[in-house]
């Protein structure tokens, strides 16, 4: 082997590694991404729950939201999350939902956390807010 012949190889190793890095680099943001969809969409259903605020301006802004959100999640991630904004019998709790997101966007063979391990603070009721 040359001299020559090496660092082209080198510069051949050296390409595909950074290719590979910046491809792990691009999945972990879409990762990241994802996670944040689905963090802002629950959110927003659950909104006019914990605030005062005008129905309409809720919807619109959930609508708004469902709409940029189904646009970029995963088809795996919308069949969990669909039912239950829709309020279907068989969808699952909002736990769950991150809990099977999470797996899903972490790729784990099985799920590392359990729903009742997730914390939940339920509005205070009106007269308790003032």
């Amino acid at each position: 082997m040359t001299f020559f012949s090496g660092i082209g190889i080198g510069s051949i190793l050296s390409v595909l590694l950074i290719f590979y890095l910046k491809r792990q680099r691009e999945e972990e943001v879409k990762r990241r991404e994802a996670s944040v969809a689905v963090a802002d969409l629950l959110s927003e259903w659950i909104r006019s729950t914990y605030l005062n605020v005008d129905l309409n301006e809720a919807y619109w802004r959930l609508q708004s939201l469902y709409w940029k959100t189904i646009l970029r999640l995963d088809k795996r991630i919308l069949d969990v999350l669909l039912p239950r904004l829709a309020n279907k019998k068989e969808a699952i709790n909002t736990n769950e939902i991150i809990i099977k997101c999470r797996q899903t966007l972490l790729e784990l063979k099985d799920p590392d956390l359990k729903p009742e391990e997730l914390n939940n603070w339920l509005p205070l009721e009106k007269n308790k807010r003032d």
